[in-house]
């Protein structure tokens, strides 16, 4: 499997790759010719927190090639939609070999022209064709790096999820341990209500005392459960957005009726009062007891794994 090292000593041969959001890949527009140091090869933007491992790929990089050097700049990755940076140092003839940046953000920054495919250095450098290579990562992770039929970058991680329950709470509240099991399959949505009105307690003012789910938290976002119910947000054929489509509004509309269930003011004055006295602990109920409880359905969740179970995908 080409690895890291392997892209650098392409780059170092005039080739040109990125770095995305765990995932490496290349922008276009470098210095080229007289203009482009050929023992030199510019990356751009390392993690903060992975700042000691890219130092050693870097380090045994050089140790086999040590007439190149490698030149690293801490420039913050985009991937939140916002390439100015890129595209000013692309457009310059600035850029860089090799961006780590947002993996989200590799079709978009393909489609602006601010990337090279790889396609050709995989056919040269592994000898097999890009699909076969890229068949060695998860499949949503290459996805995201595929633009018009080629790709521009190359995974390095992506997130896990769980959700967890308390044994000792499920016990006393009577809940069905099968329910919860992950080898069950996912729950409904109502069989997800059932088990929160169990759980939940409000004070005499109506300020949740214990919560158990808040199906707006975190990344749950409106866009992220239509995206877990099928909702398509554009229309190739008539290059618009759909926003507004039946399937759109019926997701907006079950959202907002959990909004008006659960109360939100009430719910994030619960929030403010747990936050103040455990600031590091966003939902009351919520312990790490080594089990893993199954997504609700449609899932708020990507594929989940926690140490010793793994949870449905959502």
């Amino acid at each position: 499997m080409i690895d890291r090292r392997a892209f650098l000593r392409a780059l170092a041969a005039g080739g040109a790759v990125s770095v995305t959001g765990g995932a490496i890949t290349g922008c276009t527009d470098r210095p080229t010719g007289s203009d482009r140091d050929p023992n030199t090869v510019t990356m751009w933007g390392i993690w903060a927190s992975d700042v000691d491992k890219e130092a050693d790929v870097i380090e045994a990089f050089t140790e086999q090639n040590p007439g190149i050097t490698v030149s690293v700049s801490q420039v913050p990755s985009s991937s939140q939609g916002d390439a100015s940076s890129v595209i000013t140092a692309v457009r310059g003839r600035t850029g860089p070999d090799v961006y780590f940046m947002g993996r989200f953000s590799g079709a978009e920054m393909a489609s602006l022209g601010l990337l090279e495919p790889i396609d050709e250095l995989i056919r040269e450098h592994e000898g097999v064709e890009p699909e076969e290579f890229m068949a060695n990562w998860v499949k949503f992770s290459t996805d995201e790096l595929l633009y018009d039929g080629q790709w521009y970058g190359l995974p390095m991680d992506t997130d896990t999820r769980a959700m967890y329950y308390n044994k000792d709470l499920t016990d006393e509240a009577g809940v069905d341990p099968e329910l919860l099991d992950p080898a069950g399959g996912p729950m409904t949505l109502e069989q997800m209500w059932e088990i929160s009105d169990a759980f939940d307690l409000q004070d005499e003012q109506g300020t949740y005392e214990r919560i158990t789910w808040i199906p707006w938290d975190g990344e749950a976002s409106l866009m992220m459960w239509a995206m877990a119910s099928g909702v398509r947000f554009f229309d190739d054929s008539t290059c618009g957005m759909t926003l507004d489509s039946p399937e759109m509004l019926d997701v907006a509309t079950e959202y907002a009726s959990w909004v008006e269930r659960l109360q939100f003011s009430r719910v994030d004055a619960s929030r403010r009062r747990t936050s103040r006295r455990t600031p590091r602990r966003r939902r009351p109920l919520s312990s790490p007891t080594g089990r893993c409880s199954r997504s609700p359905d449609p899932g708020a969740c990507r594929p989940s794994t926690t140490t010793g179970r793994t949870c449905a995908t959502g």
